[in-house]
């Protein structure tokens, strides 16, 4: 699209995807129609990675922060990505499952069977439109949430 083109939208939306990948793959004049029209009014909305890219980037983004770069998260800064940032996420993954198995036989066969029996009260009303495998992954992790909560452990969240 032309600049012309792209002032006559009223809204650009930018999905999500691979950055990188997305801002590599755009012409530089094309980066700078788009920081034009969004400058004299276009509206933008940018959907995660449309949102990075919004931002001033070394991956050709459109600048639209006038300079700031986005650090989305941290281990980006670091140089972490694709590989390298999945074997980390495996490790922290396992290390969480290490440390609520370790707390599960902490707590020992009677303290369990009464998380148990407090994660099946919760899912009660919900384990009739359930199927079985289902209903049992979904009373596990209540039984993981209500340990963490009774030693007071970290919820580890990937972003």
């Amino acid at each position: 699209m032309n600049e012309h083109e792209l002032r006559a939208s009223r809204l650009l939306i930018v999905p999500g995807g691979n950055f990188v990948d997305m801002g590599n793959g755009l012409e530089q004049a094309t980066s700078a129609r788009v920081r034009h029209a969004v400058r004299r009014g276009v509206n933008y909305l940018g959907i995660c990675a449309g949102a990075f890219i919004a931002g001033h980037s070394p991956y050709n983004g459109f600048d639209l922060t006038s300079g700031v770069q986005f650090p989305f998260y941290s281990a980006e800064a670091r140089g972490i990505r694709g590989t390298a940032r999945q074997a980390l996420l495996d490790r922290l993954t396992a290390l969480d499952a290490e440390l609520v198995a370790e707390a599960r036989r902490s707590l020992g066969p009677a303290t369990i069977a009464e998380l148990e029996r407090e994660a099946g009260e919760e899912l009660s009303s919900f384990r009739a439109r359930m199927a079985p495998d289902a209903y049992q992954r979904v009373m596990a992790a209540a039984v993981d949430r209500l340990i963490r909560q009774r030693l007071k452990l970290p919820t580890i969240a990937f972003t």
